[in-house]
């Protein structure tokens, strides 16, 4: 093997940033994850001269890159319908992706809310992550008014001298327990 055809490894980075490039579908024939498994292809094969550029590489199912081989394809190994609707894939999926965050962003800052409400309430800022989360999940299942409105009656009912956050989230649990039943009732 001659210098310029040595195979030089493409890099996790590279790898994944072809695949993301690619939206994470097989160039050749349209396919994507689960149902193959996606591998990065040299269009000018190592043995022909070609690099890892990114240019030069593709995302490809195992199969399609097996049967390629070394030989390079046509230029219009893609038609314009297919480009058109991998770009219009890729931008769904980024476009799907920013509202993911941008939910997620919304949610992290609902959930600080929920907790500096939490620690103003009982007086107590280093709650157990267990009973937290739990709080927390009591939020998105009954809405924040209603919750709120347990917290305060939970938290007079169990505390007498000191506060205790177990005792407090079991009666909460209480209360939501007696609400999924009236709901469940009435349907």
């Amino acid at each position: 093997m001659s210098k310029s055809s040595e195979r030089v490894p493409v890099s996790k980075r590279q790898r994944f940033n072809i695949f993301a490039r690619d939206g994470f579908t097989c160039r050749y024939c349209g396919k994507q994850p689960p149902h193959v498994t996606l591998v990065i292809d040299h269009v000018i094969p190592v043995s022909k001269g070609g690099t890892n550029d990114d240019g030069n590489l593709a995302t490809s199912c195992n199969e399609c890159n097996q049967g390629k081989s070394n030989i390079p394809l046509p230029d219009d190994s893609m038609s314009d319908m297919d480009s058109l609707r991998l770009a219009q894939d890729r931008l769904e999926k980024v476009t799907a992706a920013k509202l993911a965050i941008k939910a997620c962003r919304a949610q992290e800052k609902l959930r600080d809310k929920i907790y500096d409400h939490v620690v103003e309430l009982t007086g107590h800022d280093t709650w157990k992550r267990k009973n937290l989360s739990y709080l927390l999940n009591l939020f998105d299942e009954f809405g924040a008014d209603k919750v709120a409105h347990w917290m305060s009656t939970s938290f007079v009912k169990t505390t007498k001298y000191t506060f205790n956050e177990d005792q407090f989230c079991r009666y909460l649990g209480g209360i939501a327990r007696q609400v999924r039943e009236r709901e469940e009732a009435l349907r």
